[in-house]
């Protein structure tokens, strides 16, 4: 008999699996479970040469699949200026500064900020100016789709008060017509073009370090929710093979190659031999292709039905911004589909969201239905009249449930921006799930943190931890275990990996998480405090806390 390679016993542990919902022992050899059982069972497992974990009583779950996440991009923000632990607008000076003094030449990049830590959003460009000097300075928000840029940037791209805003973007300016050094979307480019683009070697670089971050979050596989593939644009597939050949690479993943929307259907056989570049290594899966439909509240681009109430100095309200119109899109999913492409669309407001839905039911009824698993992101602010579409049409709700809470004042930010009604639409998980919408679950990190008990907790609470602010329509909660099932489970669907991981049952691969404690006997108040003792990939142990 060849004895397992590692045993993990005294254990509560949840598989997510119906057939056998709880054990307390799992026994891998090599890369696969190969028992679940009790103690008892357990002692018969372990002989010369086995690993042994003791959980002491906490839980053991599957690996968490983080649906949603731009790791390297994340990774490459905070080894550059990063911003995103100031909490006011002295913070971000004397952050910059500091990067300054420690770089003293070139652009200044970096980002992590956030707007609403500016009482006056019409000086941006100002207070950078104030600690840059002549250098130029593009600084990405944390939702990644506007940024700050100082005069310095400005010149160089030659924007003034006559430049046209671009298509699908807006040059923020102030009541005067001057620009504040902020870009919003697309105008971001008219800075970014300019910067020098990150090597290979500086993503592969960053991708090896968030990897044992993730992995002592208890994250053992992930989908990077946008991939550059052209070497002119970021060559992140690039640097993901690399470090897969190299052996450093050590997890599962699925990659998103972005959809460009400066460009038309003839980016399709790109795309294609992308996907058929990602083929040649197994810890990849390139079959999905992200296309963004609309920006953000936060900055009016997320494509509202009827217009918002807020608006910048000198502008009107407006309805926010559909990258692709209707037409557009229905078309370029319809022909992705037709190419064998799962579909993964960015959309935050109403209106882009019944486009995607559109767009996913035009190409089933072009194509006929399959077994496609195309996907919506974000769903923020949904209306009623598409909550049954997303099971009908098996359209997964890749949610970010760390996003569903108020402010810690207990006020709900979007109320000013749409109206109390209209903010009454967003985050309808408990609809979704009850509608029968397949449901997956991702950070989007760096806009949040990738920590899965935070984000746990507020799927379950509708409330950030530590906070007495009264939850988000508590209606609209999840349970613990729907949660759970959703983050392990539900995001190895979406990305045709629940015959592998998801669920901890015999043959399937060893992604497992040991817990500091019994999580359910935790408080739902206490969520948040709950760590990682031990993470398992493929049958290996990464993560170990304290190690």
């Amino acid at each position: 008999m060849t004895h397992p390679s590692l045993v993990i016993r005294g254990a509560e542990v949840r598989t997510l699996n119906a057939g056998v919902p709880r054990a307390q022992a799992v026994a891998i050899r090599g890369d696969r479970i190969v028992a679940i059982g009790d103690d008892h069972e357990a002692k018969d497992w372990i002989g010369k040469g086995t690993s042994v974990i003791d959980a002491e009583r906490a839980t053991v779950l599957p690996g968490f699949h983080d649906a949603h996440i731009h790791p390297v991009i994340g990774a490459l923000n905070a080894m550059r200026c990063d911003l995103t632990h100031g909490e006011s607008v002295e913070d971000y000076q004397r952050l910059v500064a500091d990067y300054v003094e420690r770089i003293p030449q070139g652009w200044i990049l970096g980002g992590g900020w956030a707007l609403d830590r500016f009482p006056d959003a019409t000086g941006l460009c100002g207070l950078l100016d104030k600690v840059t000097g002549d250098r130029p300075a593009f600084l990405v928000e944390y939702s990644q789709h506007f940024a700050w840029v100082n005069s310095a940037a400005l010149a160089r791209a030659g924007i003034t008060r006559s430049t046209p805003d671009p298509p699908r973007g807006r040059i923020v300016r102030d009541a005067d017509g001057e620009p504040t050094g902020r870009l919003d979307e697309t105008a971001m480019e008219l800075v970014r073009s300019l910067v020098p683009p990150p090597t290979k070697n500086e993503l592969k670089n960053a991708l090896l370090v968030v990897q044992p971050q993730l992995f002592a979050a208890g994250i053992t596989r992930w989908h990077d929710a946008v991939v550059g593939y052209d070497p002119h644009d970021l060559p992140m597939l690039d640097a993901y093979l690399d470090a897969a050949f190299e052996g450093t690479l050590r997890a599962t993943v699925s990659l998103a190659l972005r959809w460009d929307r400066n460009r038309g259907l003839e980016q399709i056989d790109d795309l294609v031999k992308a996907r058929d570049t990602a083929r040649v290594h197994p810890l990849i899966r390139v079959g999905t292709v992200k296309i963004f439909q609309d920006g953000v509240c936060e900055s009016r681009t997320a494509a509202l039905s009827d217009p918002y109430l807020a608006h910048h100095p000198g502008a009107e309200p407006d309805h926010g911004i559909s990258m692709l119109v209707p037409d557009a899109l229905a078309e370029a999913v319809t022909r992705l589909d037709a190419n064998g492409f799962q579909v993964h669309v960015h959309a935050i407001g109403d209106r882009a969201i019944t486009e995607a839905l559109d767009a996913i039911e035009a190409a089933r009824e072009v194509n006929g239905p399959r077994d496609a698993r195309h996907q919506i992101a974000h769903v923020t602010l949904l209306r009623s009249a598409d909550i049954a579409r997303f099971g009908r049409l098996g359209a997964i709700v890749n949610a970010q449930p760390r996003w569903a809470h108020r402010a810690p004042t207990g006020e709900d930010p979007l109320v000013v921006l749409v109206g109390e009604e209209r903010a009454r639409w967003q985050y309808l998980f408990r609809s979704l799930r009850e509608a029968g919408a397949p449901m997956a679950v991702g950070s989007d990190w760096p806009v949040t943190t990738f920590d899965p008990f935070e984000i746990v907790h507020v799927g379950v609470n509708r409330a950030e931890p530590g906070e007495m602010a009264p939850p988000l329509d508590q209606a609209q909660r999840l349970g613990l275990d729907e949660m759970l099932w959703d983050y392990c489970y539900g995001s190895a669907f979406a990305n045709f990996a629940e015959n592998d991981v998801g669920t901890i049952e015999v043959g399937k691969v060893a992604d497992l998480v040991v817990l500091d404690r019994d999580l359910h006997a935790v408080p739902a108040s206490d969520i948040a405090e709950v760590s990682v003792r031990a993470t398992v990939v493929r049958g290996e142990v990464v993560h170990r806390a304290g190690c």
